[in-house]
């Protein structure tokens, strides 16, 4: 699942929500869980407040374990850390 910081949660609130019509799925005041209108998760998108905006994490869903298998292979084909 993708965790991105954010200096500012109310313009990034209003960026996803009113622009991209993601959903609130759970807020406090430093963090705010986010969904797609069609999604059946609790979120999809993390974001929090913090100094300085990163992408911390990002995430896939696979529709099958192939598609997961092949996706893990490729990622240590190219030498990327397991997280």
């Amino acid at each position: 699942m993708p965790f991105c910081t954010s200096r500012d949660l109310a313009k990034s609130r209003a960026f996803y929500v009113d622009l991209i019509c993601f959903i609130v799925s759970d807020e406090d005041k430093d963090t705010i869980c986010l969904r797609g209108v069609a999604e059946g998760c609790h979120h999809s998108l993390v974001l929090k407040r913090a100094a300085a905006p990163e992408a911390e994490r990002v995430g896939m869903r696979c529709f099958t374990e192939e598609d997961l298998e092949k996706a893990k292979h490729y990622f240590e084909k190219a030498g990327l850390p397991e997280q």
